[in-house]
């Protein structure tokens, strides 16, 4: 038996173990296996599978566990009979669908639980490297401010969570195989602007790998081009869709999935952008330590011309301000970059910023990191990444 920081090795002590990872009191097989408390986002965990013992690969009878009761790369009962990796989403018809769940708040990822019987037999084997605090694949859709002319481009980024082999990758899942992500844009007012997507299915991305995208102001597939109006401010919704967009402000058909919300059962709620004509253009990014209680690293790039001056501080996703959690940020010592499309500019790592800290017992999914610049008026807010 083991049962360290949530998650759960063999050999398992039943209800003792499961109670102690998830928190549920001790319970039936039965009902530990189809408990709400049971973490959808853990890769091992009791799913829809016909086999009694998932020990074993059902085709060759080969041992699916190593000499230390691990699972070996050759198990596949975890994606279970549908291919959904025992999660339960809710597929739209169109964006706007989609939209409307996301604004709505209505449930869009749920647990697959097994039944019980012969089709979907309880298994207490299934969790064996349970991980209680999983996390979903991806957390946050961020991007840069849209820059509105000639050469220009908007930057889309996908924060993901990094991989520990004991959670899920969307690359992973079967059912989602073949879908895209896709950032949706629109107005303030609900109107739809645009739709992009990135350039490969999820099945082809690695676990580890950056799952950003560009979307150009104007290129052979489409882009934004005139879409947008310089100075306005835009909503982008992160989805998952079979379809590839390029950019048509009229194409909103095909099947959509919102990106999950942190740990819960809704879709992720939209981020802000601005058109703005010219190049002060920021991107940042910044990690939390694993701990989850402070901010350990940022990274700033910044195009435009003169020296900029910029705070940083700890914002709750609602907008609300952190107290003391503002800081001034110095670009004396920043270094000198430039881009083909954008021009000059600078980058500013700090990678032991470990005064800006989450309040104690917070979610770090409750906050945002927002960086605000002068004289640009630039005002970007930002997500996170867990540091690997």
């Amino acid at each position: 038996m083991a049962n360290s920081g949530g998650i759960i090795t063999a050999p398992i002590v039943m209800p003792t173990d499961i109670a102690a990872a998830t928190g549920m009191p001790g319970r039936s097989l039965a009902d530990s296996c189809t408990s709400v408390a049971v973490n959808k986002w853990s890769k091992y965990k009791p799913v829809k599978w016909r086999q009694i013992d998932t020990r074993v690969d059902p085709d060759s009878g080969v041992s699916v566990l190593d000499s230390n009761l691990r699972w070996k790369s050759n198990a596949r009962w975890w994606k279970d009979t549908y291919g959904k990796c025992g999660i339960d989403f809710v597929t739209y018809n169109g964006i706007q669908a989609a939209k409307n769940a996301v604004d709505n708040d209505d449930y869009v990822w749920n647990r697959l639980a097994p039944t019980g019987g012969a089709s979907e037999p309880f298994r207490l084997i299934d969790f064996n490297q349970y991980n209680h605090g999983a996390l979903p694949p991806t957390t946050d859709i961020i991007s840069s401010n849209a820059l509105v002319k000639a050469g220009g481009k908007m930057v889309v980024q996908i924060i993901r969570t990094p991989y520990t082999g004991d959670n899920i990758t969307f690359a992973e899942m079967p059912a989602l195989a073949n879908y895209y992500f896709t950032a949706a844009i629109f107005d303030t007012s609900g109107n739809f602007m645009f739709a992009w997507s990135g350039p490969k299915t999820i099945s082809n991305y690695d676990p580890a790998e950056d799952m950003g995208f560009d979307i150009p102001y104007a290129s052979a597939d489409g882009g934004y081009g005139n879409l947008l109006t310089v100075g306005d401010t835009y909503k982008i919704y992160g989805f998952l869709s079979a379809k590839q967009y390029t950019g048509s402000h009229s194409d909103m058909s095909g099947t959509c999935i919102p990106l999950p919300d942190g740990n819960t059962r809704y879709g992720l709620k939209p981020t802000s952008f601005k058109a703005i004509d010219d190049n002060k253009v920021v991107w940042i990014n910044a990690w939390v330590n694993t701990g989850g209680d402070r901010i350990v690293k940022w990274i700033i790039r910044m195009y435009g011309n003169g020296q900029p001056t910029a705070t940083i501080k700890l914002i709750t996703t609602g907008g609300s301000d952190v107290p003391n959690q503002s800081h001034s940020i110095d670009f004396a010592n920043a270094t000198a970059i430039s881009d083909p499309d954008l021009g000059n500019g600078w980058e500013l790592h700090n990678n032991a910023f470990n005064t800006m800290l989450i309040p104690s017992g917070g979610n770090p999914e409750d906050y945002r990191v927002e960086f605000i610049c002068t004289p640009f008026d630039e005002k970007v807010g930002i997500g996170y990444e867990i540091q690997p």
